[in-house]
């Protein structure tokens, strides 16, 4: 199955992380707002490589720099969790800082889940909200991905360029 969301929908053989550094928030590619990044904690690998991220205000917000595609369906994903009940947060883009175009909120669980926001996009060019608060909130995040498709892919990391990986690729009998 195959979300539309409005647009034609195709499964590609590939799919391209977008955002240039899918797991280090400290980079200057990402814009904080009112936002307490500390790193060092345990992320679904297993690794000490996620992030704590606590918005002492309604509105706080981590971002990425502005990026230049065309229009189409995008996808955005993270993986989040807290320690703390009913966190609430939003997952969103805006065309180029004129306003919210797209979002949607969740709420965050104990366990590493992998939460997934796909619509149409209308910008040119956009910057995601990759979490931006409702409330007062404390969680883990980690592994930021940013596709044109028309769901969340497989995570591709990156560390400074887009990265591209094949999703499948066809045999000798066309399957």
């Amino acid at each position: 199955y195959l979300p539309s969301y409005g647009v034609a929908s195709v499964r590609k053989a590939t799919t391209t992380n977008l955002l240039l550094y899918s797991e280090d928030f400290s980079q200057s590619f990402w814009t904080k707002n009112s936002v307490t990044l500390t790193t060092g904690f345990i992320s679904p690998d297993g690794t000490a490589n996620a992030y704590r991220f606590q918005g002492t205000v309604i509105g706080s917000n981590i971002k990425s720099a502005l990026i230049h595609i065309g229009v189409g369906c995008g996808s955005l994903s993270i993986y989040v969790r807290s320690s703390l009940s009913n966190q609430k947060f939003k997952l969103n883009w805006t065309d180029g800082g004129a306003g919210v175009v797209l979002s949607a909120e969740f709420t965050a669980t104990n366990e590493w889940v992998r939460y997934e926001f796909t619509n149409e996009i209308y910008a040119s060019s956009f910057d995601h909200k990759i979490i931006s608060t409702t409330e007062n909130l404390d969680i883990e995040i980690f592994a930021a991905q940013f596709e044109l498709q028309t769901q969340a892919e497989t995570y591709a990391k990156t560390t400074g360029l887009p990265v591209t990986i094949d999703l499948f690729t066809e045999n000798n009998y066309g399957t």
